[in-house]
């Protein structure tokens, strides 16, 4: 499939031929927020990052050296099933642990037995049980051991290769490599199931180590006592939520606005309604109020067993029944997730178009976008205009 192509001052345009021709004949747009909408990359990545590094740190009683590459958060995010930012943080949380000393296995193994009856369901209680019940470094070999980088090269190459072999089924592709291509088994196999439910991830957030850690990082104390109800005992500072910065400028805004109208625009994201409007603040108001779809907030909507985030296109049908009818409808994203949830709709009427200018990999992301046959493909949300000029290349 070829592409014309338009350089403007944030970089290349790529049109598909094809569509060039006939797609001023769109009739509504939906946006996703994070890398579309919103810059994340100081907010969403650094809460990955630091959440992995705060949990291991504790549990394997050393410091992380070596924090989370921005690389491995993106090769995650482009196997189609890690949407959902808990899920890379967990993914990564089962790589590392799955990789610890069987020394620490053991003793993981013996802190669990030792608690085990306990009942320990709040997230912050059970976690810093389990730190107290872990054995400290004694020996000189795990003395030493400290002053090595953490985790090591071939830790960090391993965990690139998980994120290699994870596809569109998320947790569970992660999880089948680490137990069946890896072949951890006999103790290690035990441990690794212990930490599995120490985690308490999928579960309630109270109740969740993942979600805890990840959300107080994020969102910060002061949002998690208003909103979540909950006493932060990870993180007691600001959130990693408000250095984020819009990245849709007011004049694009404008020019959607006069071309479709705010009835014909809405937006199908991962993330929460709150989170987006503290960031986005009027420029929200652009948006069809009727057609937001912000998927954290849906989970204790829908009935259990309703599979409804990305790639799953349960929030694009959501946004687009709040519109009425429609000729052609164009989602802008700038992930696997995104491409792969349009694809899922099986409606010849929905079109992607890929944005690879706001985070890692562009190169990358421009290549699968024109693989997935995108209608186009744009350095950021603002170049929009570029296609629906008549005198396209």
């Amino acid at each position: 499939m070829s592409y014309r192509e338009r350089r403007t001052e944030a970089g290349i345009v790529y049109i598909r031929d094809d569509w060039a021709s006939d797609g001023s004949r769109a009739d509504l747009i939906l946006f996703d927020c994070d890398g579309v909408l919103i810059d994340v990359r100081p907010s969403y990545d650094a809460a990955i990052r630091e959440a992995v590094s705060y949990i291991v740190s504790k549990l394997a009683g050393r410091p992380v050296t070596r924090p989370v590459s921005r690389r491995l958060i993106h090769r995650f995010r482009q196997s189609g099933g890690f949407n959902n930012d808990w899920d890379t943080v967990c993914a990564i949380l089962w790589g590392i642990v799955a990789q610890l000393p069987e020394r620490w296995a053991e003793d993981f193994l013996g802190a669990d037995g030792d608690l085990a009856g306990q009942g320990l369901r709040d997230a912050a209680e059970r976690f810093m049980a389990y730190v107290r019940g872990l054995r400290r470094p004694k020996t000189l070999e795990e003395v030493l051991e400290l002053r090595r980088p953490f985790p090591s090269v071939l830790m960090r190459h391993r965990l690139l290769e998980l994120a290699e072999r994870a596809d569109s089924s998320g947790l569970c592709s992660v999880e089948r490599t680490i137990l069946l291509e890896w072949g951890i088994s006999g103790r290690r196999r035990e441990a690794f199931r212990a930490f599995q439910r120490f985690l308490g991830y999928p579960g309630e957030p109270e109740q969740s180590v993942v979600i805890r850690v990840f959300n107080e990082l994020f969102y910060g104390a002061g949002y998690c006592r208003e909103r979540f109800g909950w006493e932060p005992k990870f993180h007691l500072g600001p959130g990693f939520m408000e250095r984020e910065r819009p990245i849709i400028s007011e004049a694009a805004l404008r020019w959607l606005e006069r071309t479709f109208g705010r009835a014909r625009l809405g937006i199908v994201s991962g993330r929460s309604h709150e989170s987006a409007r503290r960031t986005l603040g009027g420029r929200l108001e652009a948006f069809n109020p009727e057609a937001l779809v912000f998927l954290e907030d849906e989970w204790g909507r829908v009935p259990e067993g309703v599979a409804i985030g990305k790639p799953e296109p349960y929030g694009l049908w959501r946004a687009v029944r709040a519109m009425g009818e429609f000729r052609r409808a164009l989602y802008v994203g700038d992930s696997a997730e995104d491409a792969l949830m349009v694809e899922r709709a099986r409606d010849a009427r929905f079109e992607f178009i890929g944005v690879y200018g706001t985070g890692y990999g562009a190169r990358e992301k421009i290549a699968w976008f024109r693989a997935r046959r995108a209608a186009a493909i744009l350095p950021t949300v603002n170049e929009l205009p570029e296609l629906f000029d008549r005198d396209i290349g």
